[in-house]
């Protein structure tokens, strides 16, 4: 008896809201109705979308159908009704995943599947859609830009990434090869900013920020390799975390006086997949944090599907201490080596060339300071 005067109260409760939810419905359909009387060029307009070639049913239009007061009250008593069958419709959260306490693979058994998906990405090329909020903590300024672009990656550190936005063209480039990293954001006046520096230096006394460090981002893709050798820095340490199902691989290295996390990549414990990487400074903070997802085969011709290496997709990138938020997804079908318009293969070795920027492009060598900081230093 108890449980069927809840069921009650829980319909009544319900049919109430719904009925409220249904009344504003009907408020609005009358209201848009006698707006589609006022302006009749909206109810029926037949404006085609030059994207999609489609043509739009405005929303206006699909509402007059109710004008009619009947068939207004049938659709607020089917809404009505509705709702009554549907009690208890509206959605839970879906239910916590379950901590796994079965049987998991030794660390070197792990490392192995690792290697024999990642060493068959020894480059990549693919086309993107791109949004970031690039933070500048010491002006106390921000830019936001989104479009589409390219990324080509090259073993074991090139990388170039290209971001175009609408109506402006070309607005940020990321690039890194084997001793150098560049990083060019379109400014104020249409005018570049280029900053650009050396491996050698980076976290050296003098060395200057940088909006986004593309080492960083290249280690975010989750396609490097482990060597086979796990006393050689950095060192890998594998743990596994129950509540989430995955294996989590700390890379450490000795500094001055302690052993230091450079790396902490976690990998779902069935697919071996990269899930999240975060990325450590010398004190122990995060300089960048990404969650990867989508993950999708990179096809090789000549070779079976099922035999196609794996790679996320969707990344969402943070770094913590600037603010700063990167989000890339590759676009079509991913490539090993793509060839263009003009027959050329890509990517090659030449293209994570470094060039010089235009006369007019505000340029900081965010390194060049570090010479004449050890030279003080030893005086």
């Amino acid at each position: 008896m108890q449980r069927s005067k809840l069921q009650l109260g829980t319909f009544r409760t319900s049919l109430h809201e719904c009925s409220e939810a249904a009344n504003h419905h009907r408020d609005t359909v009358c209201r848009t109705v006698r707006e589609s009387r006022q302006f009749p060029d909206c109810a029926t307009s037949k404006s085609i979308d030059p994207r999609t070639g489609w043509k739009p049913i405005s929303r206006l239009s699909r509402l007059s159908r109710l004008s009619h007061p009947s068939r207004a009250r049938f659709a607020f008593i089917g809404i009505l009704f509705f709702c009554a069958a549907m009690t208890g419709c509206c959605p839970h959260p879906p239910p916590a995943t379950q901590p796994y306490y079965g049987v998991t693979e030794p660390m070197d058994s792990v490392i192995a599947a690792i290697n024999q998906n990642n060493l068959k990405i020894s480059s990549l090329w693919s086309e993107l859609n791109y949004s970031a909020t690039l933070v500048n903590r010491q002006k106390n300024s921000s830019d936001s830009i989104s479009g589409d672009g390219a990324m080509m990656y090259m073993r074991p550190q090139s990388l170039l990434i290209h971001g175009n936005a609408a109506l402006v063209g070309h607005v940020i480039e990321l690039g890194s090869n084997d001793t150098e990293f560049w990083v060019k954001i379109r400014g104020e006046n249409n005018t570049f900013n280029y900053w650009w520096g050396h491996y050698a230096n980076l976290g050296k006394p003098g060395c200057q920020p940088i909006p986004i460090r593309p080492d960083l981002v290249l280690q975010v893709l989750g396609v490097g390799l482990y060597g086979a050798d796990f006393l050689r820095e950095p060192v890998p340490v594998m743990r596994f975390d129950n509540d989430h199902d995955a294996y989590v691989f700390d890379r450490m290295f000795r500094g001055a006086d302690r052993w230091q996390t450079a790396e902490e990549i976690w990998y779902d414990r069935q697919t071996k997949r990269p899930t999240r990487v975060l990325l450590y400074g010398d004190g122990g903070r995060i300089q960048l944090q990404a969650e990867l997802s989508n993950h999708t085969g990179v096809k090789i011709d000549g070779v079976p599907q099922a035999q196609w290496p794996i790679i996320a997709r969707h990344f969402e990138m943070l770094a913590p201490d600037s603010g700063t938020r990167i989000s890339f997804e590759f676009q079509g079908d991913p490539e090993l080596q793509h060839t263009n318009d003009r027959g050329r293969k890509l990517p090659t070795p030449e293209v994570f060339e470094r060039s010089e920027p235009d006369a007019d492009t505000k340029v900081i060598q965010i390194d060049k300071d570090v010479a004449n900081s050890a030279a003080m230093a030893r005086h």
